[in-house]
């Protein structure tokens, strides 16, 4: 007898075939197909509703916000049951003894002390020691976790902009074989920022022999997605080439309106790359704007000695003028979104007033100089303070989505349930299926949701995951088709979706009638490589 019973429900199972109408038996957390006579202990009729495998956030940070409400409602409440973690180079871990070295990581991982806290944060000294609080938190999605460059990076020697040692290159490969070891599913880069930006392409191509030794995979925001980003796509193969680590290029975009376009050569250059490398995969979120730290619209001269010196620079009036002229000059993100007209500012703890709005807007508002709002919110809120940068086309998005090796990944950054964020926290998987399917019908409804599912469980190699099979996990998602949308907007960012009715995560009722429903049964999931040195 099954524990529960879904009847009369049109079954996606997540391989892109045609949908069937169906019934579902769960029975200790597995799935299996029933007939209309099987009996359950408990059931419900979903006629005129859709299930499928719940979805794969192929780029989540969730991990910097581990077990807190509103994390978690910003996942399942959009169907999401299984997310990747640990992106873009940040991790919280692993941390050193040193003092020095461990605030310098507080500097570039503000999240870190906020949600965990400074006291506790000292004790993830490997991926084994933070997985010992993870467990403990309620979780209401699976996760699995990639390992920081940048956090490996900074434990060994700080934010130095310079190549490491050898002593220092061994002792970053000897973190990187410990958290593989202990289970982390790869290592992710963030070649964009700061300390990620000082490493060498050599410096990741002995890292990424480590990766490839475990079968793991080298994740990378790249080190440039506008004017640099053929050259960017090159590294990261060359890289991979070189190494045979598995390649994810993370959030694939094309930004800035120079570079509209150029999502052609770099899909050519992936596709000849996937027949040499040991697999090569992207994601990409549905949306035509960024969100990231605002210091990102300087040039990187003025942030090579971190950004915490720079702060106490901008009291300068002189040095704020040289940096005005530069940033005029230089492509970054100021220049490539158009202007501050194009800067929304998204969190800014020390200047709330302004979250909400672009730059240009409050400084119209407050008869201010646009660059010195910039600059007043950059010196008081540093590396806390994110925006919303509009600077991508839609043809991209569409051209990059139709690749067979493009998955869906949220790249959602929460704080709080009404705080400013991007949309895509709470929107993406169901605005992905509204615009790529009920909008612009580039796929069926079966196709788009084979991306957030079974294709995304293989390229992670998620066991048990990604399809209605019998014997697969009861990760589960029940919509309406009629009305799966998103709500998130960037005014308001925090709108639940519409359509999704019920989310199911090991055969338990995680979410539903728009609001979590207090069961996490939320697991750790290992690359099973634990113990292999």
């Amino acid at each position: 007898m099954d524990d529960l019973l879904i009847r009369n429900a049109w079954i996606i199972d997540g391989t892109g075939k045609e949908r069937f109408l169906g019934n579902v038996g769960i029975k200790d957390g597995k799935v299996f197909l029933r007939e209309t006579s099987s009996v359950a202990l408990k059931s419900f009729d979903a006629t005129g509703l859709c299930i499928c495998p719940g979805f794969i956030d192929s780029h989540s940070h969730g991990d910097q916000a581990f077990g807190k409400e509103y994390s978690n409602l910003s996942k399942s409440s959009q169907g999401i049951t299984t997310q990747i973690t640990g992106h873009c180079g940040l991790t919280p871990f692993p941390v050193s003894f040193d003092e020095d070295k461990f605030s310098d990581l507080l500097r570039i991982s503000p999240y870190i002390s906020s949600v965990y806290g400074k006291g506790k944060s000292r004790e993830f000294t490997s991926f084994s020691a933070f997985r010992i609080l993870a467990d403990t938190v309620e979780q209401t999605s699976n996760y699995a976790m990639l390992v920081g460059h940048s956090a490996i990076r900074t434990a060994t020697m700080g934010l130095e902009a310079r190549a490491p040692s050898e002593r220092e290159l061994r002792r970053m490969k000897k973190l990187l074989a410990q958290s593989l070891a202990e289970g982390a599913i790869g290592m992710s880069t963030g070649l964009l920022y700061a300390p990620g930006s000082y490493a060498l392409t050599s410096e990741l191509v002995e890292l990424a022999h480590i990766l490839a030794k475990h079968d793991a995979v080298y994740a990378t925001h790249l080190r440039d997605e506008a004017d640099q980003v053929v050259g960017s796509i090159h590294e990261a193969i060359k890289i991979t080439k070189t190494s045979g680590a598995r390649l994810n290029i993370s959030h694939h975009k094309i930004f800035g309106k120079n570079n509209h376009g150029k999502s052609i050569e770099t899909l050519e250059l992936m596709k000849e790359a996937a027949g040499c490398l040991r697999d090569l995969w992207t994601d990409i979120y549905p949306y035509t704007a960024s969100m990231t730290s605002i210091y990102i619209s300087l040039p990187q001269d003025f942030i090579k000695e971190g950004v915490g010196q720079l702060q106490k620079l901008l009291a300068l009036p002189e040095y704020r003028k040289r940096v005005r002229e530069s940033m005029k000059y230089s492509s970054t993100r100021y220049n490539q979104s158009g202007g501050f007209s194009g800067v929304m500012i998204a969190k800014s703890p020390t200047m709330p007033e302004c979250e909400g709005k672009t730059i240009d807007e409050y400084a119209r508002l407050k008869n201010l100089d646009p660059f010195d709002v910039y600059f007043d919110i950059l010196a008081s809120s540093g590396t806390e303070a994110q925006a919303i940068y509009f600077g991508m086309d839609r043809e991209d998005l569409f051209r990059i989505v139709q690749e067979p090796f493009t998955l869906i990944g949220s790249d959602g950054l929460v704080s709080s349930f009404t705080g400013t964020t991007h949309p895509r926290s709470f929107g993406t998987f169901p605005r992905a299926i509204d615009l790529f399917w009920r909008q612009k019908g580039i796929f069926s409804l079966e196709e788009i949701i084979s991306k957030m599912t079974s294709e995304a469980a293989k390229r992670w190699r998620l066991p048990n995951k990604g399809r209605i099979l019998d014997g697969y996990d009861a990760d589960l998602v029940l919509f309406d088709q009629e009305r799966i949308k998103d709500s998130a907007d960037y005014l308001y960012p925090t709108r639940l979706s519409e359509g999704i009715e019920r989310v199911l995560v090991s055969g338990q009722t995680v979410y539903h009638n728009k609001r979590l429903t207090g069961n996490a049964p939320g697991k750790f999931i290992s690359s099973g490589r634990e113990g292999i040195k």
